[in-house]
């Protein structure tokens, strides 16, 4: 492909284009002296005096870089995100990612980092401020989960493109996660999910409208299934028939969250009926127009008019509002409000109330048990906390309970005011401070042997808590710990 030609063609400087093509935003094209290739890529503005000004920079900076000995454009970061997103599996994992990157990170980074090798943490604290500062203009400053959540994309960018080649892994940026308070959406008690459920169906009946009575009778059970399995909305949303296993005695769902991260969930009898009750309705459907439910298709779908199938359904996010909104719950006072992850909440509350095993839950749930201890310690029972504190042979540690179940508290307590700190880093200050309690203010190191001497007592602290599975030597954690 040569030069750019048409009528919306302008040369700013010799053999420098702006140019349109298929869009109103304009684009950029120019081939340096001596270089093979030739420089395309969008400049993210409508506006032409402002394509100009861009144009001229983008040029400049390629001479520079050819001058000083520096590669070529090593990626654009357009090109780079239709790589990534090809990488990724389909599902809802995958649509979020498409979602961020087309609503915060693009509008950024095509105009600010364009060859995305280059790409420093000077960049991505930059980022940051503009999406808080954007968010902030648009009415609602986002939230450091939010930030968190969103930053996860973009650090998967940056270590595809370190996999890839395009970026050296010694000039990576480290996206740090950023430091909250502890917030998470309100679990329903039995009391309002009882009504939840009740109100769902109530409405199915209070609409004329067959659209409106589907969806609504494909909302109370998407309800009832997620309160009784503990799934994440996402992970709903992706799931296939392919996946659901009802017809024998132990019924099961496998879950895909990405390639690697795979796990069976026992769904209770609620949801059982409810995943009936889906496939039942689908199948009737599809029958009525000589077709067949197959395994690919979602089991949260709607029927289509139009085509004669099941078309899945992304989000019930308006209804499940709407319907909060008519329940008329009162205020927890949180600033996060009710959502669909507040039925995941749900199940795990009532699920360590009910005594299940912690260890259990995690796996059924897909998440860890420091992520459950941080959440949910409050209602953690005092059996379920001693099954925390066995070693992996089943016998109790010898400290006692009462100063276990102290410091036990006490690494909850950390967890919950800080995500970024690993139960490692809060376990070795905890015998920091008791080493320096006993030694006079010394720490390790003062004395021959201390080192391993220290090490050891971190390693029993972190099997008295059950937490063996996350220790981390030495050598893994921050240069403000003692090693």
């Amino acid at each position: 492909m040569g030069r750019p030609a048409g009528e919306d063609r302008i040369e700013i400087r010799e053999g420098v284009y702006i140019y349109l093509r298929n869009s109103p935003v304009w684009q950029v094209y120019f081939k340096l002296k001596g270089s093979k290739k030739a420089i395309r890529r969008s400049l993210g503005t409508k506006d032409k005096a402002e394509a100009r000004r861009l144009a001229s920079e983008e040029h400049d900076q390629a001479r520079l870089r050819q001058l000083s000995g520096k590669p070529e454009l090593g990626v654009s970061f357009s090109k780079l995100c239709d790589e990534y997103l090809a990488s990724l599996p389909s599902g809802g994992s995958k649509t979020y990612h498409e979602d961020t990157i087309r609503r915060h990170l693009s509008p950024f980074f095509i105009q600010h980092v364009p060859d995305f090798s280059e790409i420093r943490n000077a960049d991505v604290l930059a980022y940051i401020q503009w999406r808080r500062e954007k968010g902030t203009a648009q009415g609602k400053e986002p939230k450091a989960q939010t930030l968190n959540r969103e930053n996860v994309v973009l650090s998967g960018l940056i270590k595809f493109a370190v996999t890839r080649g395009y970026l050296p892994k010694a000039d990576a940026p480290d996206v740090k996660a950023l430091k909250s308070i502890n917030a998470r959406r309100p679990n329903f008690t039995r009391g309002e999910l009882k009504t939840l459920l009740k109100s769902a169906k109530a409405r199915i009946k209070e609409s004329n409208h067959p659209k409106t009575m589907e969806q609504r009778r494909l909302l109370y059970d998407w309800i009832g299934v997620l309160a009784n399995t503990g799934l994440r909305p996402n992970e709903a949303h992706s799931l296939t028939w392919s996946n659901v296993h009802l017809n024998q005695d132990d019924p099961y769902l496998h879950i895909k969250r990405n390639k690697t991260k795979l796990r069976d969930v026992v769904p209770l009898d609620p949801a059982v009926g409810h995943l009936k009750a889906i496939r039942e309705r689908q199948r009737e459907y599809l029958s009525s127009n000589k077709k067949k439910l197959a395994g690919t298709d979602h089991v949260f779908s709607l029927p289509d008019p139009t085509t004669k199938t099941i078309v899945p359904v992304k989000s019930f996010k308006t209804a499940f509002n709407n319907l909060i909104e008519a329940c008329k719950f009162d205020d927890r006072g949180n600033d996060l409000k009710w959502s669909a992850y507040s039925l995941r909440h749900s199940y795990a509350t009532m699920r360590l109330e009910e005594g299940t095993n912690v260890y259990v839950l995690k796996d059924q749930m897909g998440t860890s048990v420091r992520m459950i201890e941080a959440h949910y310690g409050h209602v953690i029972t005092r059996e379920q906390r001693q099954e925390l504190t066995k070693t992996r042979d089943g016998q109790m540690p010898t400290t006692g309970m009462a100063e276990i179940n102290k410091k036990f508290d006490a690494v909850v307590q950390a967890l919950r005011q800080d995500k970024s700190e690993t139960v490692t880093e809060i376990v070795r200050k905890q015998v920091l401070a008791e080493w320096r309690e006993r030694n006079s203010g010394k720490v390790p190191g003062d004395g021959p042997g201390d080192d391993e001497i220290f090490e050891g007592l971190a390693i029993i602290r972190m099997r008295e808590l059950g937490q063996s599975d996350f220790y981390e030597p030495p050598e893994d954690l921050p240069d403000s710990l003692p090693k």
